[in-house]
C-alpha cells in the first residue's frame, strides 16, 4: 500500500496545509502491477478517455479493467447494461489505474493527514451495512494482519467527495488490462496461470464509445439519477508559449490560393 500512496506525488503536496490548494499534474500516467498484461491498444483508449472526461469534477481516475465486484454485497456479478458504454462506479479500480491529475494529489494529502491519527477506513457503509472493503479490513485485523488496502482509503475518500472511477464496458467482458492472479498480499493464487479476462486485441468500434454523461453506478450496482456536477471550465494558459501569428496567416493564404 505504501507504493500506491507515494506514487504520482505532486511536488507541492505537503508544502501547504490547505487541502484545497490547487495541485495539478502535467499529463497522465497509468499504474501497472507486476502480474498485469495490457491490451496493445490500452494507451490509445486511455488517452481518448482523458480527452473526453478530464474536465469532470467527480472523477478520481480511470481503470483499464473490467470490473465485476458489487461492493455492497461482495458479489462478483456486476453487470451494467448500457449498450456497452463506459460507466462511473463508486469503487476504485486497482488494475491499470490512471489517477486524475487534479483529484489524486488531494486524495494523497487527505490520507496522509488522517493516517497518523489512528483512523482506518473500515467504516464505509451502504444503506447502513458495511461495504465489502470494510468487511475485508475488519476481517484482516481480526486475524492479526495489516489490511494494507489503498482501495479502502480511496473508496472512503470517494464517498466523502462524491467521486467515481471510470471503467470500460465492452462486449464479452473484454478489458484493456488483465491480471494473471499471481499469489501475493491479497491473492492466494487460486486462479494463477490464466488471465482474469480476455484482452481487447485490436481497435474497433466498441472502443469508441464516449458518452457525454456516463452512467454513475452506486455500491449495489444500481444507476444513480441525481443531478451531475458541472464540468470544470476550460482553461488555457499561454504563459511562456511562442505564437507566430503571421506564419499561420501565410499558411492560410497559401491554402486558399491567395499567397
Amino acid at each position: 500500500v505504501g507504493q500506491w500512496l507515494t506514487c504520482y506525488v505532486h511536488p507541492q503536496l505537503f508544502e501547504k496545509a490547505d487541502e484545497d490548494v490547487e495541485m495539478v499534474h502535467e499529463g497522465h500516467v497509468v499504474i501497472l502491477e507486476d502480474d498485469m498484461q495490457a491490451s496493445p491498444v490500452y494507451w490509445k483508449w486511455l488517452k481518448q478517455m482523458w480527452a473526453h472526461y478530464r474536465r469532470r469534477q467527480d472523477l478520481i481516475g480511470i481503470s483499464l479493467q473490467s470490473q465485476h465486484l458489487i461492493s455492497s454485497s461482495g458479489s462478483d456479478r456486476l453487470v451494467v447494461t448500457n449498450d456497452f458504454n463506459p460507466y462511473m462506479y463508486k469503487v476504485s479500480g486497482s488494475w491499470g489505474f490512471s489517477p486524475h491529475p487534479r483529484a489524486w494529489p488531494q486524495f494523497l494529502k487527505w490520507q496522509a493527514k488522517l493516517a497518523p491519527t489512528g483512523y482506518v477506513p473500515s467504516d464505509l457503509t451502504f444503506k447502513g451495512t458495511p461495504v465489502i472493503t470494510s468487511k475485508w479490513w475488519v476481517g484482516m485485523e481480526r486475524e492479526g494482519r495489516d489490511p494494507k488496502m489503498w482501495t479502502a482509503w480511496c473508496m472512503k475518500y470517494m464517498e466523502e467527495k462524491g467521486l467515481f472511477c471510470l471503467y470500460p464496458n465492452l462486449p464479452k467482458k473484454q478489458a484493456f488490462i488483465s491480471s494473471w492472479n499471481e499469489k501475493g498480499e491479497h491473492d492466494p493464487g487460486a486462479m494463477q496461470g490464466k488471465p482474469s479476462t480476455a484482452l481487447v486485441a485490436k481497435w474497433d468500434a466498441a472502443c469508441e464509445h464516449f458518452p457525454v454523461s456516463p452512467w454513475r453506478i452506486d455500491h449495489d450496482g444500481s444507476q444513480i439519477h441525481s443531478a451531475e456536477r458541472p464540468l470544470r471550465p476550460r482553461s488555457c494558459n499561454l504563459a511562456g508559449s511562442n505564437i507566430i501569428f503571421d506564419g499561420y496567416i501565410y499558411q492560410l493564404q497559401g491554402g486558399m490560393g491567395l499567397g
